[in-house]
């Protein structure tokens, strides 16, 4: 037992084996423990939220293509029913006859029933016959804008113009060229002309707000518009430069442009293959984007707040341990000076049993030195009292115990070490020397 307590205390006991050359803090665990429990937490819980937000997005986006798709067919279906209706007064046995006058009458119940803002009447040579909206007997010049009139001679079908100017008052308007055949031969021209603000009151139950719809004819020109502002002085010019690159393509979706209003907006066309024209839907890119993007920086700002959460936490709670944990070393200290603790209880149930068993120890160490000087004691007293002398010495050669009768024989009043034995003397009983050496 003196053996092993001198190694100890000279720093020669072999070391803990399996002993870590690199340990952790407490911190640093904790810290640790946080990401682990969190950081996967908060990943899961934002992949979900995120696949949520995607749906509802991506709901939106279809939703969206239909309103357009349903747009485009709504105009369609109207610009298609008010041909077949100018192509039933084409049929009309009073034109066959040449009775204009007639005719006239008619054209006029079929303008007011249908909407248009008026009917011609025109020769091939593009002289106009008659117009609905002028009075009759007025004389009337020869049509200008002949753009539909030239693919109806070239195809012989009913054609729909882009936005042109009417002759007489040049108005806004866009036509609808229904061939006219009499005896078999193409004779007339029956020209309905439709106001720009028939195709916006057209799309007014498919806009809803916060939305932009509009028309564009052929040349990218707006010939319609529904938007929350209602400017109509923006019929008849070019749409937005983003619209205008893909006018005339089948279909173009979710183009990235700037409205008017200067407000950033996904916008989409399809083209009608009846009409030619473009029809257009743009919403605000908020609106598809915003919940995803509000979504991510929701899911970053909580899981910033749960971590920094988490981590104040650990630091409360490693600064709890800490605190006991640094007690308890103080008592380690303490049992290595006085023997004895007094461990205070504190907010960690472990530490706190710990320190019982550190002030059982040290009680335990008490009374075990006690024994071993007790037992010391009667040893040295019962090595004094021998006839012949004693000495008990550690493996270094330091003495533990020597007798006063080895102590005379050897001539010295202490010993502490018999490295030196040139300072030792001894004689034999009759009072000669012992000879010195080894």
């Amino acid at each position: 037992m003196l053996q092993r307590r001198d190694e100890v205390a000279t720093g020669t006991a072999p070391a803990v084996e399996g002993a870590p050359r690199r340990a952790w803090s407490i911190r640093t665990y904790l810290v640790t423990l946080v990401l682990a429990s969190t950081v996967p937490v908060a990943i899961v819980a934002g992949y979900l939220a995120y696949h949520f937000v995607s749906e509802s997005v991506e709901r939106t986006r279809l939703e969206f293509s239909d309103r357009l798709r349903l747009l485009r067919n709504a105009v369609d279906l109207r610009i298609m029913n008010i041909a077949e209706d100018l192509e039933v007064l084409a049929l009309s046995p009073a034109l066959r006859d040449g009775n204009l006058a007639e005719f006239r009458r008619h054209a006029i119940d079929v303008s007011a029933r249908i909407g248009t803002t008026a009917i011609v009447l025109a020769d091939l040579d593009h002289q106009l016959l008659f117009n609905t909206r002028i009075a009759e007997g007025t004389p009337l010049p020869r049509r200008r804008e002949l753009e539909a009139t030239k693919r109806l001679l070239q195809t012989g079908r009913t054609q729909v113009s882009d936005l042109v100017r009417t002759t007489i008052d040049n108005l806004p308007i866009i036509t609808i060229d229904v061939p006219v055949h009499v005896n078999g031969q193409l004779r007339y021209i029956i020209v309905g002309g439709l106001s720009p603000s028939y195709l916006s009151d057209l799309m007014k139950e498919s806009i809803p707000r916060g939305m932009v719809g509009s028309i564009v004819d052929r040349k990218g020109i707006l010939i319609g518009r529904r938007a929350d502002d209602d400017n109509t002085d923006l019929i008849g010019q070019p749409t937005i430069p983003a619209v205008r690159a893909h006018v005339g393509e089948d279909s173009a979706m979710w183009i990235k442009a700037i409205s008017r209003a200067g407000i950033p907006t996904y916008t989409s066309l399809l083209r009608s293959d009846t009409t030619g024209w473009s029809v257009n839907l743009a919403i605000p890119r908020d609106v598809v984007d915003g919940p995803i993007n509000r979504t991510l920086q929701l899911i970053a700002l909580l899981g910033f707040l749960t971590l920094a959460l988490s981590l104040l936490f650990a630091r409360l709670i490693g600064m709890r341990f800490l605190h006991a944990l640094s007690g308890l070393e103080r008592n380690v200290m303490t049992l290595g000076r006085a023997r004895y603790v007094a461990p205070r209880a504190g907010t960690v149930a472990e530490v706190n049993r710990m320190e019982t068993v550190l002030q059982r120890v040290g009680h335990d160490i008490v009374t075990a030195e006690a024994a071993i000087e007790h037992e010391r004691s009667l040893l040295r007293a019962t090595v004094e009292t021998m006839p012949i002398g004693v000495l008990v010495m550690m493996r270094d050669g330091r003495v533990s115990l020597v007798n006063q009768k080895m102590l005379s024989l050897w001539g010295v009043d202490s010993l502490d070490s018999i490295e030196d034995r040139s300072k030792l003397s001894a004689t034999y009983p009759d009072g000669s020397p012992y000879p010195k050496g080894d």
